[in-house]
């Protein structure tokens, strides 16, 4: 088979939808090595079923059909089919098709085709990493501003920006040289790699597994860039702080303000904060209990916050988020270890939860768990009916720890996830309604060790 035939064979792959990446770059390259091959091209695709021509009855329906053709390039080649066939309106039976004029035909193809020519000689940005794997909530924002929230493992990443929208995200990204890269929580994260890692954690926290490289990852923050050859490490950014924790090897981490750097060892914590002290110290050893203080402000808390009026306590009142499958939830939410003292839960440990609901309705009691490595564990819940609340009453619920199970939504991973809650890390508390505003505000979390 010389060039000319292979030529022909991968451009009606290529319109068929059926060209593989391998495939695609070969064709780019026989489409940019001879200029002459550009007629061909126009003659096959005037006549091809991708234009759905044969499908119109009016010219102008075909103009504005070319159009939206247009509009759609460039896109990735694994897109472009689909989306211009979703453009091709379907023949109703016993309609008569009206005839197009040829020169019509081919200036529309012609011009197609020399955008796809464009498009080709232009390659697209080259993925850097892969969604390994995911629950909840996410967009990703890439390809010129493009917004994908149909996530799922598997998929390819190039740069751009990856978001967790509720407390119950979390994404792990592998980029190609092994390392990993979790994000959790309602967090946003842009990420690129130009000779070298480079994220930008605007919004949350993020766990990661660095593999040694010859240039450093950088992670930047508002307050805080961090430089990252090979460790593991945690890091949190609120509005004018950050936090690291540094689990193995160590990592540099420079003030932004005033432009003061030192290096975070094994086994040691750090704020860069404006008005504290830049020293590192001894991570503390694990606890056992925790409550929560409504009277500091959101502090990155998943609610609508309520200051302590003096006749009615802090509280947090539950905002609305949609989860992937289109269900609507009432929630709050507390980080609790992410950065700070560890947070273990014993066999005989309680969650407690104190707060009011405004109409009668079930709720759901959660953890976001955490190998003590950082690796995600599960998120474990206990469901409430709605017969123990009473409208516009105060509630208490203490909960045994044997009583959590796992969140059906990641039964899918339930062999990978911990099968016990005993000795896990809690990095979040949260308490939930469904579908239907019941008025939940929350005053009290904690996790206690039982008698």
């Amino acid at each position: 088979m010389n060039e000319q035939e292979r030529f022909k064979e991968l451009w009606n792959d290529y319109l068929e939808g059926d060209l593989d990446e391998t495939g695609f770059a070969e064709l780019r390259k026989l489409m940019a090595a001879d200029d002459a091959r550009t007629p061909d091209a126009v003659e096959d695709f005037e006549v091809h079923r991708l234009l759905g021509l044969e499908a119109q009855d009016s010219e102008a329906r075909h103009e504005a059909f070319v159009e939206e053709t247009m509009a759609s390039l460039p896109l990735p080649q694994e897109d472009f089919v689909g989306q211009v066939m979703g453009e091709i309106p379907k023949q109703t039976e016993g309609r008569v098709i009206q005839w197009i004029p040829n020169w019509a035909l081919s200036a529309a193809a012609a011009v197609v085709v020399m955008t796809l020519i464009s498009f080709f000689n232009n390659p697209q940005p080259k993925a850097i990493a892969t969604i390994s794997n995911m629950s909840g909530p996410a967009l990703w924002t890439g390809d010129a501003g493009r917004v994908i929230e149909e996530l799922g493992v598997g998929m390819p990443l190039s740069g751009g920006t990856l978001e967790g929208t509720s407390p119950k995200s979390w994404v792990e990204l592998t980029f190609t040289d092994g390392s990993v890269v979790t994000l959790s929580g309602d967090s946003m994260l842009t990420f690129s790699e130009l000779g070298q890692k480079e994220l930008h954690l605007k919004r949350g926290g993020l766990t990661a597994d660095v593999q040694p490289q010859e240039r450093p990852m950088l992670v930047h923050t508002r307050s805080a860039t961090l430089t990252v050859l090979g460790t593991r490490f945690e890091v949190e950014t609120e509005l004018a702080s950050t936090a690291l924790n540094v689990s193995e090897g160590r990592v540099g981490i420079r003030r932004v303000s005033d432009g003061q750097s030192v290096e975070v060892a094994a086994n040691h914590r750090v704020i860069a904060a404006s008005d504290a002290e830049l020293k590192p110290v001894r991570l503390s050893g694990p606890v056992h209990s925790w409550e929560s203080d409504m009277s500091k402000g959101r502090q990155r808390m998943y609610g609508k916050w309520q200051p302590d009026t003096g006749v009615d306590g802090g509280r947090l009142w539950a905002i609305p988020y949609v989860t992937e499958q289109k269900k609507t939830i009432f929630t709050t939410s507390v980080p609790i270890s992410r950065s700070r003292t560890p947070v273990i839960l014993e066999s005989n440990s309680q969650v407690r939860v104190r707060g009011r609901l405004g109409n009668r309705s079930r709720v759901w009691v959660g953890l976001t768990l955490r190998q003590p490595n950082g690796d995600f564990a599960g998120r474990f819940q206990v469901v409430l009916p709605a017969d123990k609340f009473a409208p516009n009453q105060e509630f208490e619920l203490v909960i045994p720890l044997a009583e959590f199970e796992l969140d059906p939504s990641l039964n899918h991973l339930r062999d990978k996830l911990a099968t016990s809650l005993e000795s896990l890390v809690v990095g979040s508390m949260w308490c939930h309604t469904l579908y239907n505003q019941a008025k939940l505000g929350v005053s009290h979390f904690s996790v206690t060790s039982g008698d």
